[in-house]
């Protein structure tokens, strides 16, 4: 009886540690990468966690740095800030031992593309000429710029849309959006982004290993 006992704590303490050693914790990281279907401050969070072999990772722990938290099961999230600025987001994953692993990133959110103060409207028929900025570190795969043309009052008399593709970081384009038919009528024009796509948008997590 005494050797069946000895027997049944070796098998928990190789069940816990593993040939009786320490329990391996998971290990935690993630990517960043801005998500701008919506022209917002959206962030897509990839888990590249990862667990030893025959487990895996049951929890996600999401902290935005920002006051906001969320618990996903998949390893993918997304957030939107209110505002730009630094941030430092926390994640914690738990296993399905129940052992847990945090890992954190400082990272600077803003938006990528900017468009520069030197909008003007000339031509006839009328048309809005302007500069787009990628400021961020991230290659844009597109850009989404609507310009709103106004007369003499205030006025919006007309608006459209172009969108400006594969921009480099640091890079800036020159757009074009077409206004009224009647230029003489136009008396200023404010461009805005309504949407960026970088190259990381629409990505989903691959399991690192242990079970997906």
């Amino acid at each position: 009886m005494r050797r069946l006992a000895v027997l049944a704590v070796a098998a928990v303490l190789v069940g816990a540690g593993g040939c009786f050693g320490p329990a391996v914790p998971p290990i935690a990281g993630f990517t960043a990468c801005l998500n701008g279907w919506q022209g917002l401050l959206e962030m897509q969070f990839n888990s590249t966690s990862s667990t030893i072999g025959n487990h895996w990772i049951t929890l996600y722990s999401w902290d935005f740095g920002d006051g906001e938290t969320a618990d996903d099961y998949g390893g993918w999230v997304s957030h939107i800030y209110a505002e730009e600025g630094t941030y430092t987001v926390r994640l914690t994953v738990t296993d399905d031992r129940g052992l847990t692993a945090s890992t954190e990133q400082s990272l600077e959110i803003a938006y990528p593309a900017v468009i520069g103060d030197d909008v003007v409207a000339s031509g006839a028929p009328s048309r809005a000429v302007g500069e787009v900025d990628n400021r961020s570190g991230f290659f844009l795969l597109s850009v989404t710029i609507k310009v709103k043309f106004y007369d003499a009052d205030g006025v919006r008399i007309g608006e459209g849309t172009t969108n400006v593709t594969e921009i480099d970081a640091g890079e800036r384009v020159r757009f074009t959006v077409e206004g009224p038919s009647y230029p003489d009528v136009v008396a200023s024009v404010r461009a805005s982004v309504t949407a960026y796509v970088t190259e990381c948008s629409g990505t989903y997590p691959v399991p690192v290993g242990g079970k997906p």
